[in-house]
């Protein structure tokens, strides 16, 4: 017979206690990993996108202005440790906001055009005094130091001529000119991972000035190449950059081919 006194007390053994507290330590521990898991998948999302906008703008810059580029006045240098890619710029806006069509009427028998009296007769409007044209540019050395780059000294409008104080000595195959910009230059930086974008003025007389400072258009940049396959009178050029952007780990690789007219 059980004394009065005696009670039956139930709970967990030593053993018991162990096995809980280490399931509950598993349990922890899968519960932080997929939490973990969670945040850098969050993380790496972010890092990816901003890669990607950083990339994409780049290219779009490159693009706009690629497209403008002065009929083979391109070069580009793939040799480590800076690349680039450099050529002229035609002023589109201001040969649009002058009604300027580009192509003159002058016969290939009156060039060369004499120095002072030259005149080339526009099919559209002429463009303003003071405006740089290139002519027949053939190389990136032409358009570079000037060669076939030439000041407008004055315009009458009412016969739609323009004078010019140089020679112009070779007319374009295809009656062309254009008036150009500036020059710009892309280059990358192999210790400094930086794809950076530069301008420069230019001159009829001395060809490209001094480049401006660079400004960063992406940063963290692997593996920049550019390639450029000359055109030729019945087609384009074309250009093709590649560069990966690795950033935190994560890498995205960009790819663009641009058109180069080559309408000279």
């Amino acid at each position: 017979m059980k004394s009065p006194h005696h009670t039956h007390e139930n709970g967990f053994t030593l053993i018991e206690l162990i096995m809980v507290i280490v399931l509950l330590g598993i349990m922890g521990m899968m519960g932080a990993e997929f939490i973990s898991t969670a945040f850098r998948g969050f993380a790496d999302s972010d890092i990816r996108t901003e890669i990607f906008e950083e990339g994409k703008l780049a290219l779009a810059r490159m693009d706009k202005e690629l497209r403008n580029a002065v009929p083979n006045a391109l070069t580009t240098d793939n040799t480590p440790p800076a690349k680039a890619i450099e050529f002229g710029m035609i002023h589109e806006k201001e040969m649009a906001a002058a009604g300027v069509f580009g192509m003159y009427e002058e016969p290939a028998a009156n060039f060369p055009i004499a120095a002072t009296t030259g005149t080339l007769t526009e099919v559209q409007a002429a463009p303003d005094p003071g405006w740089i044209i290139s002519v027949y540019n053939r190389n990136w050395t032409d358009f570079s130091t000037g060669a076939r780059l030439f000041d407008i000294d004055t315009v009458t409008v009412a016969t739609r001529k323009m004078t010019f104080t140089e020679q112009i000595v070779e007319p374009s195959p295809l009656k062309r000119f254009y008036v150009v910009d500036r020059a710009i230059r892309y280059s990358w930086d192999s210790a400094t991972r930086v794809l950076s974008r530069a301008w420069a003025p230019i001159n009829a007389v001395t060809g490209i000035g001094a480049y401006s400072p660079d400004i960063p258009l992406a940063r963290d940049v692997e593996n920049f190449d550019c390639y450029y396959t000359a055109g030729a009178l019945t087609r384009s050029g074309v250009i093709s950059i590649r560069f990966t952007i690795n950033r935190k780990g994560t890498a995205v690789h960009f790819h663009k081919e641009v058109g180069i007219r080559n309408v000279p």
